[in-house]
């Protein structure tokens, strides 16, 4: 269960506003700031949208990783409930022949005690 609230994920989430939003005009799609704005000689623009995008992509590989450790422990542990529920059914049928063996001596030391009474 994800403790952050996302606006992305509230229902009445609409694309068109968050993009506009976001990336307010088409520069915005390009160019966020040029240190030429600053006064440089040389513009190195930061592309917002590639940026957007790495920060999209590295969520994707943070979420991936986590997806597969997920699913190696689950693994894991899905493995060792096999393996506790196949001992359990081993003891079970264990003390099942216990109880068996005592019960067919019981029944014969009943049978001796019969014989025994009778004479």
């Amino acid at each position: 269960v994800v403790s952050n609230v996302d606006p992305l994920d509230a229902p009445e989430f609409d694309p068109v506003s968050f993009i506009n939003e976001v990336f307010p005009d088409e520069r915005s799609l390009t160019y966020a700031k040029h240190e030429a704005d600053t006064g440089s000689k040389k513009r190195r623009p930061h592309h917002r949208l590639d940026v957007r995008l790495l920060g999209v992509k590295r969520d994707m590989v943070a979420i991936s990783e986590k997806i597969s450790n997920n699913v190696r422990q689950h693994s894991c542990q899905r493995m060792q409930t096999k393996k506790a529920v196949d001992d359990a059914k081993t003891s079970i049928q264990a003390l099942f022949d216990k109880i068996k063996a005592i019960k067919e001596k019981a029944e014969k030391s009943e049978a001796m005690v019969h014989e025994i009474c009778r004479d």
